[in-house]
């Protein structure tokens, strides 16, 4: 199998059951995607879940104090009634090898998440004779 080698990075297995990536960001700035790939044994499916840190800021919006408060004040009241925050955020991936290395992470979590499929099926079958 090939080598994650740029803007991705393994950060975890967990026995056998699970393990995470981190794919950096390609603009330089920290706000990179964690990939964590799992297998549950007991309802026998496997997840794939990205996990992105969002920030919203005001203080780009606005050059007088006044109205970047007024923006918060604003802010504060969709968020009272209704309970949540709309927000997007981008990620870029740089480049070919960037490209690359992020496929060769989900080629290998799925891997891992097959062998540990068919360790557990092979686990169930020993509970089932």
């Amino acid at each position: 199998m090939e080598k994650i080698s740029r803007g991705v990075a393994k950060i975890m297995e967990w026995k056998g059951t699970s393990v995470w990536y981190r794919i950096h960001c390609g603009c330089g700035c920290d706000n990179g995607c964690d990939i964590e790939f799992e297998i549950d044994k007991d309802f026998h499916m496997i997840h794939i879940n990205f996990y992105k840190n969002m920030v919203w800021a005001d203080y780009y919006k606005h050059d007088n104090k006044i109205k970047q408060i007024w923006s918060r004040i604003k802010a504060s009241m969709v968020i009272l009634f209704k309970g949540y925050i709309d927000m997007e955020d981008s990620f870029l991936i740089k480049d070919i090898d960037h490209m690359d290395s992020f496929i060769t992470a989900l080629k290998e979590g799925k891997e891992k998440m097959l062998q540990a499929k068919k360790e557990a099926e092979n686990e169930k079958e020993k509970w089932v004779r």
